[in-house]
């Protein structure tokens, strides 16, 4: 059995449990993307420091071997031993860099040193316009704070990270022309080991440098490292990590349980629910069906009969001629009542009732209108012919008023009924 209030109610209440766990699912699932996005940021940022850091590391390193009284007064005499022994040590015995040159006021390649032995030696990397790019990235520094500057440039042995100061006097720093001073360049490559060490300290394991020729649309979105020219020569790639999936991963099982919970209580829910709107509906349906019934003989009571003769299907039959009405009483049904009894009486009635509906065509509707008054509604062509006495010139019209009974019509009361033949007596 279904009923459309029934389905509307079920249908509702169904869409909001739906609701409910899409909600739900999506709620959890955005906060474990928003918790990735926000590690991932994190993370970027904390790579971005790390290699702000080593900038300002080999920066450090080179303003300590440029801002040296001594250096300055070697290059003057031009004292290359003490050079080699104070500066170029640095970097074949203790390999503080990887890379070291000084570059003379006449931009020419004065001294040099570089490790490992097989990487590029500083003459084939320090090309004319490098040397260009690297006297204008120093040209802005002030010579007292002997601030050193820093950039990338690519060669065969990998990408450089290095800076420049000028080697000046500390004494007399503001009396010199900056354009006579001699520039130190020092740097180290970008290696996995370095960049290895890098991430781990932010527990990204997999931090590594990806040339820019390698760089695919998965990891377009990385940091970029451009060379003094300008240039994007690489990009700086890792694993983002997944802290919201971890968490995720821990709290699905409840969360399921919880969704599986409510699920079984919402769709009891729905079902009870359900079973009452149908039995509201059966109610309602019983309380319309009785109200237009009967209760003696089941027959349509009068209110049903008005209804139908008011309908606008039999409007239309009696428009066409069409449609026939036939009164019915039982003579003499008083004193029936007062020599039997009203029971019997009410004995009779549903006896009458139940042999008039053997008679009747299938489609009549018959129907008690009053104590011992009852009436037939034929429609189509043939319950003209049905009607006892032949058949009723079209559009012949008659009140309901038979007599001295008269049945209440709907309306204002100037409503015509069309083929109402006059009722018959039948004998109690």
């Amino acid at each position: 059995m279904s009923h459309p209030i029934a389905g509307r109610i079920t249908f509702n209440l169904v869409a909001g449990i739906l609701v409910t766990v899409v909600t739900v699912i999506a709620g959890v699932a955005w906060m474990a993307y928003r918790q990735n996005d926000q590690a991932a940021a994190q993370t970027r940022t904390m790579v971005m420091g790390g290699i702000d850091a080593m900038h300002t590391r080999v920066q450090g390193l080179a303003n300590d071997y440029s801002w040296w009284e001594e250096a300055y007064d070697a290059y003057q005499r031009g004292d290359a031993a003490w050079i080699d022994a104070n500066i170029g040590t640095g970097i074949v015995d203790t390999q503080i860099a990887d890379f070291l040159v000084i570059v003379s006021p006449d931009h020419q390649v004065k001294y040099g040193w570089w490790t490992p032995p097989e990487a590029p030696n500083t003459a084939s990397v320090m090309s004319p316009a490098l040397i260009g790019k690297i006297e204008d990235l120093i040209r802005t520094a002030p010579v007292e704070n002997n601030a050193a500057r820093s950039s990338y440039v690519e060669t065969p042995a990998g990408i450089l990270l290095f800076a420049v100061s000028r080697i000046a006097p500390v004494s007399n720093a503001g009396a010199v022309d900056p354009a006579t001073l001699p520039l130190l360049a020092m740097g180290f490559y970008l290696n996995n080991q370095r960049l290895s060490e890098l991430g781990r300290s932010f527990l990204i394991n997999d931090l590594r440098l990806e040339r820019a020729d390698a760089v695919t649309d998965a990891t377009r979105e990385f940091p970029e490292i451009r060379d003094i020219f300008g240039k994007v020569i690489g990009r700086l790639v890792w694993t983002p990590p997944t802290p919201g999936f971890a968490v995720l991963r821990n709290v699905v099982a409840p969360i399921a349980g919880g969704l599986l919970i409510f699920c079984l209580i919402a769709m009891w829910t729905v079902l009870r629910a359900r079973r009452l709107a149908l039995s509201q509906a059966l109610s309602e349906k019983h309380a319309i069906e009785a109200a237009r019934t009967d209760s003696l003989t089941g027959l349509t009571n009068r209110f049903g009969f008005n209804e139908l003769s008011a309908s606008a299907s039999f409007e239309e039959a009696c428009a066409r001629g069409e449609a026939a009405i036939i009164y019915l009483d039982i003579n003499g049904f008083k004193s029936v009542n007062d020599s039997i009894g009203h029971q019997g009486g009410d004995a009779l009635v549903g006896m009458l009732a139940e042999r008039l509906s053997m008679i009747l065509p299938p489609d009549a509707r018959f129907a008690r209108v009053g104590g011992d008054e009852f009436a037939v509604a034929l429609t189509g062509r043939p319950a003209l012919d049905a009607v006892a006495g032949g058949r009723l010139r079209h559009g012949a019209c008659a009140g309901p008023a038979l007599h001295g009974h008269r049945l209440p019509v709907p309306g204002d009361g100037r409503r015509r009924i069309c083929g109402v033949r006059r009722h018959r007596r039948v004998a109690g």
